[in-house]
């Protein structure tokens, strides 16, 4: 169902919109914190809240069958702008707290669609949530 649902907004929203932002955020837990990554994102409502905010079209979430550790989002945002601006929202800065994902201990790798996160040498992998983060985007 969720998927039809995001199937009939990019519809949608190529006859709403002259462009839009499509974000692909595939994220990878580390083992064994996958009900801590869940219960913030629970507490601090970050789904019912992003389809709220401003710019935002459609805001999904698959886990993964096969694999308990893989998350993808698949997001269609207004505009680039829009999804920066959800990025420092309260909810989501909230969220990014009680994960403890703070860019400054990742390295930043761009890649042909976006940046890659991954843990920079040297941090206590033990301390982190995320294993790793890639957004990928473009405009349609």
């Amino acid at each position: 169902m969720k998927a039809l649902v995001l199937v009939i907004s990019m519809f949608m929203a190529q006859f709403s919109f002259a462009s839009v932002y499509l974000n692909k955020a595939t994220v990878v837990l580390r083992a064994g914190q996958e009900a801590r990554y869940f219960a913030a994102a629970n507490q601090f409502d970050i789904i019912k809240l992003t389809r709220k905010e401003p710019g935002n079209i459609a805001y999904v979430l698959k886990r993964s069958h096969s694999n308990p550790r893989l998350v993808i989002f698949n997001e269609i945002w207004k505009t680039k702008a829009d999804l920066d601006l959800h990025l420092g929202t309260p909810h989501m800065a909230a969220f990014f707290k009680s994960i403890n994902f703070d860019p400054a201990l990742y390295v930043i790798t761009p890649i042909s669609t976006g940046i890659v996160f991954t843990p920079k040498s040297g941090v206590n992998i033990n301390s982190l949530v995320i294993e790793m983060l890639k957004l990928e985007g473009q405009e349609k």
